[in-house]
């Protein structure tokens, strides 16, 4: 019973270090654009410039995916234990049991790019204390909280060796049985 409590135990510390890479990148891209929209170069704000533009986008549609992602994986999360139909639950269990681990690792990952993407709009002034993002930069350690992302790699080979197209082509039910069946062996524990 314990290692069950365990397991329950990290999937939530796996979605909340998402959470936390999600959070810091949001406050990251809020502070670069308000920053943007403040400094002027050449007798302009740097946020018409078209890289500054193009890295603020950027930055705006990773927090803007990262927040889908978890809002979708609560979802999931609801409907696995509050579903009526049993056989129900299961689905969405499974469905859970795949995106936690990607949901720490895309928004561990990407929020400390779009944090470096922030740093890069403060240019040199990132660096300095008086500004939040260097902050956020010293302290976004959750891409590495937690240690490896998966203990069994071959899960990924056995998803490299699908074509593209066919994994283009998978309805939600075809993928959910795809995964279902790489993971029938063995049960796979993500860390």
């Amino acid at each position: 019973k314990g290692m069950n409590y365990m397991f329950q135990m990290m999937n939530e510390a796996r979605l909340l270090t998402g959470m936390q890479g999600m959070a810091t990148a949001g406050t990251a891209y809020e502070h670069a654009l308000r920053y943007a929209k403040e400094r002027t170069q050449f007798g302009a704000p740097i946020v018409t410039y078209p890289d500054v533009r193009r890295n603020l986008m950027l930055m705006k549609s990773d927090v803007e995916g990262m927040r889908a992602l978890l809002y979708q994986t609560a979802l999931f999360i609801d409907l696995a234990k509050h579903h009526p139909d049993s056989q129900q639950k299961t689905y969405y269990d499974g469905l859970v049991e795949i995106l936690t681990p990607i949901c720490k690792a895309y928004c561990s990952d990407h929020g400390f790019r779009v944090t470096e993407l922030a740093m890069q709009i403060y240019g040199g002034y990132g660096y300095c204390s008086e500004y939040p993002i260097e902050q956020y930069m010293r302290e976004h350690i959750c891409s590495v909280c937690q240690g490896k992302r998966l203990k069994d790699d071959n899960l990924f080979i056995k998803i490299a060796n699908q074509s593209i197209a066919d994994v283009v082509e998978m309805s939600i039910e075809e993928a959910y049985d795809f995964f279902a069946a790489l993971l029938k062996p063995k049960k796979l524990f993500f860390i």
